[in-house]
């Protein structure tokens, strides 16, 4: 093998299931909205009317208990994805702006998690494009930096709804209206839906130049031993 050979560590694993989490997740998300969407357009109450009813009452809270085991379960395996694939970039391409250990802590810091793992995502297309127009192995694309702006949009929106949401706790702040809640949850779920939606184009997107970079010939895939997973470790542990 040449000593000019760059090593990167296998990643498609971890990007199928990652994508595979989130559209099941979709699935039981899509259970709860449509009946919202159609409730909200014929009645102008939805998400009232449909809890009025006792079987969606039911039905939503499964599809609720079951989105949350989901959930859970996206965010091990989207974090031990975008880690490995922000690692390798760092191994294609030379220093980067962040360590690898911070495309996981990075979503877990205050007001910084809407600005340091974007910047990251950023990085990476930028890199990796680079790489592949230089290789001739595809051209330039705008398009998924407009789908990586939709999917950063609704993230914030999402943040904001939460963090307005735990204000609801105070008396001052309580809905005044059955109306008004309806209207809030048909805000939430369709921000909520559409954030999915564009999670799934955008792992999808960047698989595909994961894909590409590993048929350069001067790219081949490594498992260290040396260098372990700290991430991978306390999923297996779980």
């Amino acid at each position: 093998m040449s000593s000019d050979s760059v090593a990167l560590f296998p990643n498609e694993r971890r990007g199928r299931t990652t994508l595979w989490l989130l559209i099941s997740m979709l699935v039981p998300e899509l259970f709860v909205s449509i009946p919202v969407y159609y409730f909200q357009i014929r009645y102008g109450n939805g998400y009232s009317r449909m809890l009025a009813d006792e079987n969606w009452r039911i039905g939503v809270a499964f599809a609720a208990m079951f989105l949350l085991i989901l959930h859970v379960f996206t965010i091990i395996y989207f974090l031990r994805w975008f880690k490995r694939a922000y690692h390798n970039v760092a191994q294609l391409t030379g220093k980067m702006r962040y360590s690898a250990r911070m495309s996981v802590g990075a979503w877990f810091i205050p007001v910084f998690h809407w600005i340091g793992p974007i910047r990251m995502m950023f990085e990476m297309l930028r890199k990796t494009e680079a790489v592949l127009i230089k290789n001739g192995v595809m051209a330039k694309k705008v398009r998924v930096y407009y789908v990586l702006v939709l999917w950063w949009f609704f993230y914030v929106c999402a943040g904001l709804i939460d963090i307005f949401d735990h204000t609801q706790l105070h008396p001052d702040m309580r809905f005044k209206s059955i109306r008004s809640f309806s209207n809030y949850a048909l805000v939430f779920r369709i921000v909520n839906d559409l954030l999915t939606v564009f999670a799934i184009v955008m792992v999808q997107n960047y698989r595909k130049r994961e894909r590409m970079l590993r048929k350069l010939l001067f790219v081949r895939e490594v498992r260290s031993q040396q260098n372990p997973d700290i991430l991978d470790e306390q999923f297996t542990a779980l």
